[in-house]
């Protein structure tokens, strides 16, 4: 089947789609997901677990693309991440796809055209989530290199606690650090208005916000900063300044002799003044245990923290990949999951997960003689582009 999806002039191509629309939004229920809803929970919620991998420009030669893919196919050590996503969403009964569709127009993405940038990866993840959130209550997206580790933990147990404080956020994201930028490999949003228009302004961002684009490109080669991940928090901010501070959309921050985003160069791993709009609110971070105390009910984003009662080191995903110290190997071990290198598949306790998702869960995701990717648990065989249990 083949369906085109078309907003903000991108035209978004999804082959082999089993479910795609979009629901119009109720303009009479205002900003649904924001404010609490005594009946949050009252059945049990429509959750995915949805996780990509497509070719890209983004790494060239380097060891990444090496580590990702063994010829045109994904890696042993990629297929072994893809199943272990496979076996935790089918412990708790989540739907789960694997997307490898690119979903923007080749002609945008080409990385001799004015959107040289597009052509990186990471912008495939918003047509993907877009084009399936209307389908769900909860999409819950990770990097195909972000496992769940801590299995006995479901995303049910926090939407529990935020019932339990009074809180209805609509987009849990992760936490690098004490800033409110982060590193975009895991996603929890909330099938509700807000998060909607964050995925509208982050694919806005894509096309570029100001005159020449976002950022000057020297000689156009990667750098994160291009990726997708600014446009997530330009995203967030525009959408939560729509429902607080709504003067605010009209400021401008492009820089009017060049054409681009005033950031600094130096700045650019804050852009688009995202550090500076939630630092002015002073908005707190934490997503459960008693850091809700301090959330304000109507507060439509939650930052994890690292120190989470529950989860001491992750909350939504603990960063393995950079920064790493002679702690990392322990931290990873509590978190309920992390964004790890593909070599951490090799500690004792990862691979004893894994074995037991293969010994009970019958699970495995290989590739045919045919060439086709297939991935299955409990005795169900699921392949294709996308994979829905």
């Amino acid at each position: 089947r083949n369906f085109v999806f078309i907003t903000c002039s991108v035209v978004v191509a999804l082959s082999n789609v089993f479910y795609f629309s979009f629901l119009p939004y109720n303009k009479h229920k205002m900003w649904d997901g924001i404010f609490f809803n005594q009946n949050l929970i009252s059945e049990k919620p429509k959750i995915v677990l949805l996780s990509s991998y497509t070719s890209s420009t983004m790494w060239g030669n380097t060891s990444k693309k090496k580590e990702a893919l063994s010829g045109s196919k994904l890696s042993a050590s990629y297929l072994q991440m893809l199943e272990l996503k496979a076996c935790y969403a089918y412990k708790h009964g989540y739907d789960f796809v694997f997307n490898t569709t690119n979903g923007i127009d080749p002609k945008l993405s080409d990385p001799s055209g004015s959107r040289w940038w597009l052509s990186y990866g990471g912008w495939v993840r918003v047509p993907q989530i877009s084009s399936i959130i209307s389908k769900y209550d909860w999409v819950l997206y990770d990097d195909i290199d972000h496992v769940f580790l801590n299995h006995s933990f479901a995303v049910e147990e926090l939407l529990d606690q935020w019932k339990q404080y009074k809180k209805s956020p609509s987009v849990l994201v992760p936490s690098d650090n004490h800033r409110y930028p982060f590193s975009d490999y895991a996603l929890l949003m909330k099938n509700s208005l807000f998060s909607k228009r964050v995925l509208e302004y982050w694919l806005k961002f894509s096309l570029g916000i100001c005159e020449n684009g976002n950022f000057a490109a020297e000689k156009r080669s990667y750098k994160w900063e291009d990726s997708d991940q600014p446009g997530i928090w330009y995203g967030l901010m525009q959408a939560h300044k729509e429902v607080y501070h709504p003067s605010a959309l009209n400021d401008n921050i492009c820089n009017q002799s060049t054409g681009l985003l005033k950031s600094r160069m130096q700045d650019r791993g804050r852009a688009p003044e995202m550090q500076e709009y939630f630092s002015r609110q002073n908005t707190p971070k934490g997503c459960s245990g008693k850091d809700l105390e301090k959330i304000p009910h109507d507060q439509p984003i939650l930052w994890s923290q690292r120190n989470s009662e529950i989860h001491p080191y992750g909350g939504l995903g603990y960063n393995a990949k950079y920064g790493r110290g002679p702690e990392t190997e322990h931290r990873i071990a509590r978190a309920w999951a992390a964004h790890i290198p593909a070599k951490d598949l090799s500690l004792p306790f990862i691979k004893n997960i894994l074995n037991g998702c293969r010994k009970t869960q019958k699970c495995f995701a290989e590739y045919a003689g045919n060439g086709s990717l297939q991935v299955g648990c409990g005795g169900k065989l699921y392949h294709g582009t996308q994979l829905f249990f």
